[in-house]
């Protein structure tokens, strides 16, 4: 089924080539990074499932997120998660942003209020989604392994999260599936599933942090980073972010 939306990005064979035109950057190779915004953000061309047989592209233009790819197939794994980087990553393990970490036990007021416009063109299976990241380790590096990853699904066609459905939240003034399973990592992964417009509105990120570590969480328990992007298993097709902003209530801690 082909999903469409308005077309966001046409990109001819040169995208296969590391390029720097103009105000125009790209990148087909695997982890990637283009820095964006002029906050320690970052936009990365995530292939941590590929097999070899596909190809994806990072662009920045005028500080809009690009991405595009085409993984050939009909096999549900997830092949890659063109995305933009905020706080911790595994290929940055130190905090760039003010914004993180935020202690997932800070009081109920504390939120971070995040807004994306973004349009997508793709056929296959995929989602749009938040990932973000929590930890419980006081020191972030590359060997750190998260306590916690919660996932905010807002389009998908042909797949669904890890795990299985466990209940339903209501946030944001919709009703969300919540799905629990483990993540690639090791350890839980929460996922908060809804429509093709669940994403478009500003979402406060911490609501569903808090949910999916529940009560009587560890107090060290803190977001430390956070990503948007397109979750692939096959297909193909083209994304962009034009813009994502995010904002931390004064009383985060």
């Amino acid at each position: 089924m082909l999903i469409t939306k308005t077309v966001a990005l046409i990109i001819t064979a040169a995208s296969a080539l590391n390029l720097v035109a103009g105000t125009a950057q790209a990148s087909s190779d695997a982890g990637a990074k283009i820095p964006v915004y002029n906050d320690g953000s970052y936009i990365y061309n995530n292939m941590w499932g590929s097999d070899g047989a596909g190809r994806q592209t990072i662009r920045k233009r005028q500080e809009r997120a690009l991405f595009e790819w085409n993984w050939p197939g009909t096999t549900k794994n997830v092949k890659g998660y063109p995305s933009i980087v905020r706080g911790w990553h595994w290929d940055t393990p130190k905090l760039h942003n003010g914004l993180l970490p935020i202690h997932v036990s800070s009081p109920s007021s504390c939120a971070l209020r995040s807004k994306v416009g973004y349009e997508v063109k793709a056929v296959g299976s995929y989602d749009v989604a938040y990932d973000l990241w929590a930890s419980t380790s006081p020191n972030l590096s590359w060997q750190t392994h998260p306590t916690l990853e919660v996932m905010i699904w807002g389009e998908h066609e042909g797949t669904t999260p890890a795990g299985s459905p466990v209940g339903k939240a209501r946030i944001a003034g919709r009703v969300w599936s919540v799905w629990k399973g483990d993540g690639a990592f090791g350890g839980p992964v929460v996922s908060f599933v809804s429509d093709n417009s669940a994403l478009r509105g500003q979402l406060d990120l911490m609501q569903f942090m808090r949910l999916a570590a529940g009560q009587g969480a560890d107090p060290a328990l803190r977001l430390v980073g956070t990503e948007f992007g397109i979750e692939v298993d096959n297909g193909s097709g083209s994304a962009t972010v034009h813009h994502w902003v995010e904002q931390r209530s004064s009383t985060c801690v």
